[in-house]
């Protein structure tokens, strides 16, 4: 399991190695999002879903360095700033936040008013919701679920079919797999 781990955070951030690292989405065809307000948006590409109202205005906010690839969905309120990048066919949505150098690939989730911020990476089938913080080098992976008002940081990893949830706080280099409940 924890070698599975590796191999999806390593296509999840392997981009940065390779030839295409300095074109958004490793040279996807796509567009730059212009918001409303006339402010620069950030690459979408062709095979991205990224909300939009009834007069074609982006609802979601994506910032200029933010990226959203592959399949992946971007919609309600959710904001992506900062190098955030969603890839594969991951889905942000409702009021979710992604920022700073975080990932969100593979099937993952991130939903509800979660954050997740630093270079923190979601990935694999994992969920993280409702109010819970995901950041520094923090990674949520394979069917994992992370909720309610948790904070996980460091080098926390949250793996297999764990599920955490409470208002608890997973620090420093805390590792919790398989099928551990934590309420």
């Amino acid at each position: 399991m924890i070698f599975k781990s590796i191999i999806l955070n390593l296509v999840c951030v392997s981009f940065f190695s390779s030839a295409y690292a300095e074109f958004p989405c490793n040279g996807a065809p796509g567009r730059y999002l212009q918001h409303e307000d006339g402010a620069d948006g950030g690459f979408v590409a062709n095979t991205a879903y990224v909300e939009q109202d009834a007069f074609g205005r982006v609802i979601p906010f994506i910032a200029e360095d933010a990226e959203v690839c592959d399949l992946a969905r971007v919609s309600g309120h959710a904001i992506l700033s900062g190098d955030a990048r969603i890839s594969g066919n991951a889905h942000v949505s409702e009021n979710a936040e992604i920022y700073g150098k975080s990932r969100v690939c593979g099937n993952a989730r991130v939903f509800g008013k979660a954050q997740v911020y630093g270079d923190a990476h979601v990935f694999g089938d994992a969920q993280v919701f409702g109010k819970a913080h995901v950041y520094q080098n923090a990674r949520i992976s394979e069917k994992a679920w992370v909720f309610g008002n948790l904070q996980i940081s460091g080098n926390s990893e949250i793996s297999g079919t764990a599920m955490i949830s409470g208002d608890a706080s997973i620090l420093n280099s805390a590792a919790i797999w398989f099928g551990t409940h934590v309420f």
